[in-house]
C-alpha cells in the first residue's frame, strides 16, 4: 500500500513481509537506498 502524507509517501508492505503492517516514510525503506555501483574494470 502506498499513501500521501504532506506530499512525501508511506508505504505499508504486505502481510506476508510486514506483519506488524506498520506504515513508513518510502525514503526509509531498503528499496529507496542506493546501493553501491559494480565496478566492473579491474
Amino acid at each position: 500500500n502506498i499513501d500521501m502524507r504532506h506530499g512525501r509517501p508511506w508505504v505499508r508492505g504486505p502481510l506476508i513481509f510486514d506483519p506488524t503492517q506498520t506504515w513508513r516514510p518510502a525514503g526509509q525503506n531498503r528499496a529507496a537506498t542506493p546501493a553501491e555501483k559494480p565496478h566492473w574494470e579491474k
